[in-house]
C-alpha cells in the first residue's frame, strides 16, 4: 500500500510542478509502472492529486525505493498476504 501511494504521489507531483513535465511513457519508466497506469492516475490528478499535494505530501524516488523494500520484505515474511500489484518490475531494474 505504501508503494502504491508513493507512486501516485510521484505521478501527481509531476503534473503540478512547474517546469517541463516528462511524458507519461517516460514517467512510467521512471517509477516502474505501465504507461496506462500513469494515464489512469493522471486523470484523477485534479481531484485526488491536488488534495494530496495541498496536504503537504511530497515524495521522492528514494521514498519509492524504501516503500518497495518494505513491500518486498513483507512479501518475504508473509507469502500470499499481498496481491500482485501488476506493476512492471522489469522496467525499474533497467539502467
Amino acid at each position: 500500500m505504501r508503494e502504491i501511494a508513493t507512486i501516485k504521489l510521484l505521478i501527481w507531483q509531476s503534473c503540478f510542478e512547474s517546469g517541463q513535465r516528462p511524458s507519461q511513457r517516460s514517467l512510467a519508466r521512471q517509477v516502474g509502472v505501465w504507461p496506462s497506469y500513469v494515464h489512469k492516475v493522471m486523470r484523477r490528478a485534479t481531484s485526488d492529486g491536488m488534495d494530496a499535494i495541498q496536504r503537504g505530501a511530497r515524495v521522492t524516488l528514494g521514498d519509492l525505493n524504501e516503500a518497495r523494500r518494505f513491500t518486498a520484505k513483507l512479501r518475504e515474511q508473509e507469502p500470499g498476504l499481498l496481491a500482485s500489484l501488476g506493476i512492471r518490475r522489469s522496467l525499474s531494474k533497467r539502467g
